[in-house]
């Protein structure tokens, strides 16, 4: 779900919301690309609350985090194994 805060600057760019409560905020980059500085403020914040903000900059990577966040009795194929399809 795309996170957009009118009133505050830095937040995360996704809430992934997960079977069974699982909540996690992601942050896009292009490859090599890291946090702003008020990106990385703001992500401390939410981290300090006990939601952890992960930054992506790759296909790879995405593949690793749905990995690491889906409940085992949830198999999803891998991101990077469904093409550049357009809904």
């Amino acid at each position: 779900m795309k996170f957009t805060s009118p009133n505050m600057q830095g937040v995360p760019d996704r809430i992934v919301l997960m079977p069974g409560g699982i909540i996690r905020f992601v942050e896009f980059k292009r490859p090599g690309m890291k946090p702003r500085k008020l990106q990385r403020i703001r992500f401390k914040q939410f981290e300090e609350m006990g939601f952890p903000v992960t930054v992506i900059d790759s296909m790879d990577k995405v593949d690793d985090f749905f990995k690491g966040v889906m409940p085992d009795d949830i198999q999803a194929a891998p991101i990077s194994a469904r093409g550049n399809k357009k809904a």
